[in-house]
């Protein structure tokens, strides 16, 4: 399970949340993405990571909303502060 630290709105339909990931933080390189898995059977989304902190164990996300609705929409309720139901993969 992943921690929620932050989470922020950048825009109108775009979400930035940083994420407790020690060890994708110490081992990404620029232009990787994670694959988020809402359940165990649910979609494979990548998502570019957009930063990264290793000293804090953290990686920034972003996600833009579309307008074709998809799993990836289950994103958005989570807040700061909440454990992350999902399969992360770096």
């Amino acid at each position: 399970m992943f921690r929620i630290l932050e989470t922020r709105e950048l825009g109108r339909g775009v979400k930035q949340f940083v994420i407790e990931a020690a060890r994708i933080a110490r081992k990404q390189k620029p232009g990787q993405f994670v694959i988020v898995r809402l359940h165990a059977h649910g979609e494979r989304i990548p998502l570019t990571i957009a930063d990264s902190d290793p000293h804090e164990g953290t990686i920034t996300l972003e996600r833009a909303q579309t307008q074709v609705p998809n799993e990836i929409e289950g994103l958005v309720p989570f807040h700061a502060g909440e454990t992350l139901p999902w399969r992360l993969v770096g």
